[in-house]
């Protein structure tokens, strides 16, 4: 009986309105904080691109630089990255104008360590999860801004980010 109920859910979302229906790109920025480490929080640039299949889900995928954060001991060691993300994006809708979001997701990362003379250290890289919470606010029927927390694992640790998106849908 359970299973029904799941199948006739999952039918009445995919067939819901699709007021929102359509493709959208997105360009922002991000403040990331790199947890039980010695870095300095660092900002980033996110570009992204998405389609809502209707007003309640979609899904998204973009490109986020980690921007250059430094560590606080010497010698002064600089870590810098950037991701691939893919995700599928929750919506619920309070009313017209705001909406929640939740994203669910994996980002394929790559990370560099360099030194004060700009000698590569270290790199690494792979893929991992990641998910979000945050709002959207509908401008107008293109125009929105989101914001949102994430938390990114990356190999044996992880991050968080917090940030905004201005959104144009088509």
């Amino acid at each position: 009986m359970q299973f029904k109920g799941a199948i006739l859910g999952l039918s009445l979302l995919l067939t819901a309105p699709a007021a929102l229906a359509g493709p959208y790109v997105g360009a922002g920025l991000n403040v990331i904080s790199y947890n039980d480490s010695v870095y300095e929080d660092t900002a980033g640039l996110e570009l992204a691109g998405g389609y809502s299949f209707n007003k309640y889900i979609a899904i998204e995928a973009a490109y986020m630089d980690w921007g250059e954060a430094d560590d606080d001991t010497y010698p002064i060691w600089t870590l810098s990255g950037n991701s691939l993300k893919a995700a599928v994006k929750g919506i619920f809708p309070v009313n017209d104008m705001f909406s929640l979001i939740g994203k669910i997701g994996v980002h394929s990362w790559d990370l560099e360590v360099k030194d004060s003379s700009d000698r590569l250290q270290g790199d690494n890289d792979g893929s991992d999860s990641f998910f979000a919470l945050g709002a959207e606010f509908n401008i107008n029927k293109h125009f929105a801004i989101s914001a949102s927390a994430a938390r990114y694992n990356v190999d044996k640790g992880d991050f968080n980010s917090v940030g905004a998106l201005a959104l144009y849908r088509f």
